[in-house]
């Protein structure tokens, strides 16, 4: 659970650094083209895909089981 919540809080602050950054064109260029932030998110895709594989076969284990 620890897990889940740090993802979704990390999830939380790139979320609001991207639309402070929206708010200006210029800004909103250097963020999309900034490589830091094209690598948080893709930690951010790999995390979240990870997370979804873990709960599906936790599922299929349980359902399986019982």
């Amino acid at each position: 659970m620890a897990h889940l919540l740090g993802g979704m809080l990390f999830l939380l602050a790139l979320m609001l650094r991207t639309m402070h950054a929206s708010r200006d064109a210029v800004r909103s260029l250097v963020f999309i083209r900034d490589p830091y932030r094209h690598r948080q998110l893709r930690m951010l895709n790999i995390y979240w895909h990870f997370i979804d594989a873990l709960w599906v076969a936790l599922f299929g284990v349980f359902l399986f089981l019982y």
